[in-house]
Order: structure tokens, then sequence, then C-alpha cells
């Protein structure tokens, strides 16, 4: 077991000042409270001028020590467009750039720990290795960052399950995901430059985590809906195999053809793009490269590229990961049942209750025209999946009222076919491959009416993992049992590979719920596909195919069902 000598602190508690065994330099961080900060860190070389739309490098190394004191720097966010989709049908609010492109850095935190809870080891005073939780945020590809606003507390994670908590950016939208045959890489990547950019920041955890008093050893991927999607992309590549030991994948989906585009899809949008903003019928690929990397940044997260014909969740979803036979070598779920993935990893996946709810709000912009709600899904359903089996989706989810009833119709669709039922099958693929999963349901009742609406909308049980915004910081009552569960799973997870806490090599959960506590969460198998429902009293619910597991009929349904795109068509 490694261990960090604590000799040289320079008082009480982990210093503050950190040399990286990776060669780069040196880091001051912050304490804050029961916590110690590093904001910023530089994993990667600047990805601008001729690294724009290139494979990432990693970071130069400077002299003396760099000032990562000083809090999380908005202006740091790697740059995207300032609309959020809620916002694209308001014709007075026009898009601009923020963030910028010189973006990819990381955050460490870690409790502050006494230096007299160190262990000895070798005759030598050193430091228990503490297990690590690497955070890829969401946002569709295309926007997003970690703490989503200062509404994810890391910090406050890092103290609740006495862990070290590292938060990544990774460019997005065109200059993270954008497929050109001009921009093919010498091994023949296409696009992906966004998952690469995640890859090597694992590198450099591997590589310096343990200065900070982390296992590299004992490295967990966690992240919700974008964010997830990339984690299966990285447990379906063999070649991530020692970059991390466990995934945590929270309402993402490891399959679908809207989400793991083929070359072809993402070259259509990718020619798009690029005839847009003039860089089109150039004559060379070294004449468009050169083009497209002078191109402004506020061109090429303007011009909207992102069309129903080449991606049909445009908006919310179009830039993304390629499978291009190597960085993403195939969909996640054909990589498992295929037997070629990163098979060291063990994985928990899930979804909520009502991750479709926030989706219906989005209707008319998935739309090709505005009508009534009903008029608009049954088009939206026909264009991706046909109209026979269109006919067949919305028999099987009927509308459920007159008026609004369309809106919970659609939150069922959206959370079975993109969320829940995907979840399902990549536990059981990995279970059939024999590798441990579990899988869950968080269907929490809230306790305020902020929402309520929405029900357990699609992440939310950010809130409970990492508290929410002003007074839901410091949750009480139901909440807080609640929150106190989900970080005991989660950390209990990342300390030794099962959520229940069996086989944890300490540095486990500080503040949550003790292993003891928790009800027992059935790991997949083929004989036992049980599913845990994270609610105020979390259950196991039976074997899937019981009448009381939630929604397996449903899922039996999807089984069947795949878009057009899947069969050659849009």
């Amino acid at each position: 077991r490694r261990g960090f000598a604590a000799g040289g602190a320079p008082g009480p508690g982990w210093p503050l000042e950190v040399a990286l065994p990776g060669g780069a330099g040196a880091v001051r961080g912050a304490r804050r409270g029961g916590h110690l900060a590093w904001w910023g860190i530089p994993y990667g070389a600047p990805p601008t001028g001729a690294r724009r739309f290139a494979p990432p490098e990693p970071a130069d190394p400077w002299e003396g020590v760099r000032d990562c004191s000083g809090g999380r720097d908005p202006a740091r966010q790697c740059a995207r467009s300032s609309l959020k989709w809620s916002d694209l049908l308001d014709p007075r609010k026009q898009p601009r750039a923020v963030g910028r492109e010189d973006c990819l850095h990381l955050d460490v935190y870690r409790p502050a720990l006494d230096p007299g809870r160190g262990r000895r080891e070798g005759g030598a005073a050193a430091w228990a290795a503490l297990p690590v939780l690497v955070y890829i945020h969401g946002g569709g590809f295309k926007s997003g960052d970690p703490p989503e606003g200062d509404t994810y507390h890391f910090w406050k994670l890092a103290e609740d399950v006495g862990q070290v908590i590292v938060s990544v950016e990774y460019r997005l939208g065109p200059l993270g995901f954008l497929a050109l045959e001009e921009l093919r890489t010498e091994a023949g990547g296409l696009g992906n430059f966004g998952l690469q950019d995640q890859r090597l920041a694992l590198s450099w955890v591997q590589e310096n985590i343990l200065a900070f008093g982390g296992d590299p050893d004992r490295v967990t991927l966690f992240g919700e809906s974008a964010g997830a999607m990339a984690i299966c992309a990285h447990v379906g590549s063999p070649g991530t195999k020692g970059l991390f030991a466990r995934a945590i994948v929270q309402s993402g989906n490891c399959e679908s053809p809207l989400v793991f585009k083929s070359p072809a899809q993402a070259l259509g949008g990718g020619e798009a793009l690029r005839e847009g903003v003039g860089c089109g019928g150039l004559g060379s690929a070294e004449a468009t490269r050169e083009c497209m990397r002078r191109v402004p940044v506020e061109d090429l997260l303007r011009f909207p590229t992102s069309n129903h014909a080449h991606f049909p969740l445009s908006p919310i979803l179009d830039w993304g990961p390629v499978v291009d036979g190597v960085t993403v070598e195939r969909r996640p779920l054909d990589a498992v049942q295929q037997g070629s993935f990163n098979d060291a990893a063990e994985v928990v996946i899930g979804s909520a209750k009502n991750d479709g709810s926030v989706f219906g709000l989005a209707l008319p912009l998935l739309s090709d025209k505005l009508g009534w709600p009903e008029t608009m899904l049954r088009g939206l359903v026909d264009r991706i999946f046909g109209p026979a089996a269109g006919k067949a989706i919305l028999r099987q989810f009927p509308r459920k009222g007159f008026v609004l009833g369309v809106y919970p119709q659609i939150d069922e669709i959206v959370t079975d076919y993109l969320f829940r039922c995907s979840a399902r099958r990549f536990a059981r693929a990995l279970a059939s491959r024999g590798r441990p999963a579990w899988l869950y349901e968080f269907s929490y009742a809230f306790q305020g009416s902020k929402y309520r609406a929405l029900g357990d909308y699609h992440t939310s049980e950010n809130k409970w993992l990492f508290g929410g915004k002003g007074s839901d910081l410091h949750l009480t009552g139901a909440d807080a049992a609640m929150q106190a569960a989900l970080q005991g799973y989660w950390g209990n997870f990342s300390a030794g590979g099962d959520p229940n806490g069996a086989g944890g090599r300490g540095g486990g959960v500080a503040g949550a719920q003790s292993p003891a506590k928790l009800p027992a969460w059935p790991v997949i198998s083929e004989t036992h596909p049980s599913i845990m429902i994270l609610t105020q009293n979390p259950a196991a619910a039976p074997a899937a195919g019981a009448s009381s597991a939630p929604r397996e009929a449903a899922c039996d349904f999807w089984d069947g069902v795949a878009p057009l795109i899947v069969h050659g068509g849009a």
C-alpha cells in the first residue's frame, strides 16, 4: 500500500505547497474550513493555434510554485455559447462566447486531516492514501462546468466522505467534438478531442495524485448526463485500463446512436460547420485546417451547424462522441457484449425516476415545426424511429391526460429509452461478462416545493450528493438521511469497489452512514438482476421481471426498438 511522506508539512494538516511528481512544477493551495483546495492546475497545454482541433498534449512545466489558492475562476471555463437551450426560442437573446480555449485545468480537493492520523510505513511517517473521486461534468457535451454555477460543492463532498475529489474541464461543442476528414489524426481518430482531454486528465491523476494524498490505485470516475456518457466511453475502451478502477454512471446512456454517432453522422455536422464559417472548397486538407484554426471562437459557437438531418436530438444533444474506431472503438454496450472493453473496472449505473421530465420543455426545439404538443411529439418520434415504430411507441406510452398529459408521456418515453432501460442493458451486459455492477434508480420524494412538478428530475441526485445552493447546503431531517445514504454508497464504492462497504481498504466514508446502517445493495448477476431504489428508505427491488420491479415491461419493449439511423435511415 502506497503512502506519501508527510515530512516538511508547514504546520497542522496536509502541506499546501505540493511538488508534482509528474515534473510540471509545484502548486500552492488554500485551506478553507475542513478541506484543502488547489484550483486551476493545468493538465494540458493550451489547445489553441495549431493545437486547436488536435489531440491534447501535456501541460508545459513551469518554474517555481504556481499559485492555485485563489478560488475558482469562472473565466477559466472551457469556451461555450452563453445561451442555455431554454433560451433558444427567445429571439431577444443572442449567443456570445463565454469562457476560453485555454481551459485544460482541473481542481483538487481533499479533507484537512491531522498529521497524527498518518501511518508509519517502513519506519517513516506516512499518510494513508485516500480514495479518489474524479468528476466529469455534464451539459450535453456543449455546455456546463464542474460546479454548475456553484451548485455542486466538491469541497463538501471531500469533507463528508473523507476522500480526494478532482473535477475536470474539457473541450466542449465543436472545439471538443468536431469531425472533419481534414482533421483526422495520424492514428485515424475523428473528433473526440474532449474525450481525449479527459483521458489526459486521468493520466495526470495517475502521475500526480499521490502528492495530494490520493491513491492512484483507487480512482473512481463519476459524472452525470453527458459526463456519464463520456464515462461509458471510457469503460467501453480497453485502452483506458490503468487510468481508473471504478465508474459511477449517473443518468447516462452507453449505447444509443443518438449519443455515440457514426462517422457519417458526425462528418455531416462537421462539414456543415466548415461550409458555414467559410472554410469549404479550399483545395487541400492543410488549407482547411489552417482556415478552421483561424476562425474566431464566437463564429464556431454561433453557427447553427447542429441540425436534425445530422443530429436528431439537436440542439439538446448534437456534438458528442464519435465511434471512430480509435478513441471510441465501438459503442460501449457493443464493446462489453463483444468482450473488448475495460474489464478491470467495477461499475455503478442508474437513472432518476423522472430523468425525462425536463426534456418535455424542449419539445419545440426538437421538433421540425411548431404545433400542438401531441403533434410535435408524434412528428419527433416518427422522425427518429420511423412511423411504424413510432406508432408502437405511442401505444406503449399513451398520453396521461387530455391537455397537459403529453408532458408525463414524454417523461416516460425519454426516461425509459435514454436512461433507465439503457442502464439495465449495460448492467446486464457487464454481469454476462463476469464484471461486478450495481444498478439503481434515484426516486426520492422532495421535501420542498421547488421543481416539484418535474419530479425526480435529470441530475437531481447531485443536489443530495454535493449539497445545493443557500439553505440547501446543509440538509436536515429526511433530506440529510438521503444525503448520508447516497454519499455512503458512493464513498464505499470508491473506497473498496462495493457500495455496501465490503472489501474497503480504509479512507472510506467519513461523515456519511456507516456500512452497517446502509440497506444491502445486491450486485447484478444473470440470476439476480436486482435494482436499488434510492429513496427515503432505500431498498432493493426484486429480480428484474418481477411485477414490483420498476417498469420492467417498458424496458423489455425498448430492447426491441432502435432509431432509424441504426438501420441506415435519417
